[in-house]
């Protein structure tokens, strides 16, 4: 199946709706989120599981979900297809999805089942742990720069 087949197959199967997807490979959009210093949520699914389904419908779709992809860089990848990056990220079924830092560090990972809080407080607590790495260092005050 071609690149663009696979990358067209989350958005027939309803990855269209919130979350602003980078439909590219996890190499490319991982660039992205490298150079922009930003974290990479990537979004296993199977176009036919209805697991998926339920989970984009009610919990990707959440408004505070919504609110926690901001600032990330959102890849969906079709779980099949990216299996050997699944296996390697010890993924075994769908859903599914891991947060990267810029030098692909793992700071969550999860598969089947997947609930908002456990989603919420795992993005919560990533974008957390990489903030401090992000911010400009500065001198305690009331101490010369």
């Amino acid at each position: 199946m071609g690149t663009l087949a696979v990358c067209a197959l989350p958005l027939l199967a309803g990855c269209d709706g919130g979350v602003q997807w980078e439909f590219r490979t996890f190499r490319d959009a991982h660039e992205i989120a490298r150079d922009a210093n930003k974290l990479t949520f990537v979004y296993f699914r199977n176009w036919y599981s209805v697991e998926c389904t339920r989970f984009e419908e009610n919990i990707l779709k959440h408004p505070e979900v919504l609110a926690e992809t901001r600032g990330m860089v959102c890849v969906p990848l079709d779980f099949d297809y990216d299996q050997p990056l699944a296996r390697r990220w010890r993924l075994q079924k769908t859903p599914a999805y891991v947060i990267v830092t810029p030098d692909r560090s793992i700071l969550a990972r999860a598969d089947a089942p997947i609930t908002r809080d456990d989603l919420l407080e795992a993005m919560r607590l990533a974008k957390a742990t990489f903030a401090p790495s992000t911010q400009p260092r500065t001198a305690p005050e009331g101490t010369p720069p």
